[in-house]
């Protein structure tokens, strides 16, 4: 050889796959999940995706968006335990000098519990504000 290195670009693809809870049917959003629902399983990854590493110990509570079968299932498909969603129907509670006043609400945002939170009586076009006292109950304000 004359002493000059040649280079030669070699393409490489790799196929990544890692353990993940994996859906066993359809689900659409804000439907409630369990572990019975998923495998444990072997999630090969599309080529060019993304890789993020996430940390679901059981796959329990309820979805964010719809998810497909055999579609992997990360955090950010889960809502927090204390979260509500847009359009989840609450019990609306009102007090006033010893009286109190409940009824049926629709949440117009998300909302953890302890925010504010706007909420739209059922049969009413009157939007409330208050504040979510716990996952079902929202307190108005005066």
């Amino acid at each position: 050889m004359n002493g000059k290195v040649t280079a030669v670009a070699i393409p490489v693809q790799l196929n990544l796959s890692t353990m993940a809870w994996v859906s066993r049917k359809n689900f659409s959003s804000g439907q409630s999940v369990r572990s019975e629902d998923f495998d444990w399983a072997q999630f090969a990854w599309p080529p060019g995706a993304i890789v993020k590493s996430t940390s679901i110990s059981a796959p329990v509570g309820r979805l964010r968006r719809p998810l497909r079968k055999a579609e992997r299932l990360d955090d950010s498909n889960l809502v927090p335990i204390n979260q509500r969603l847009q359009g989840d129907e609450v019990t609306v509670r009102w007090r006033s000098r010893g009286i109190e006043l409940e009824t049926l609400a629709t949440l117009v945002a998300d909302a953890s519990v302890g925010e504010r939170v706007r909420a739209q009586i059922k049969g009413s076009r009157s939007i409330f504000t208050g504040v979510l006292e716990d996952f079902s109950t929202v307190v108005l304000e005066r």
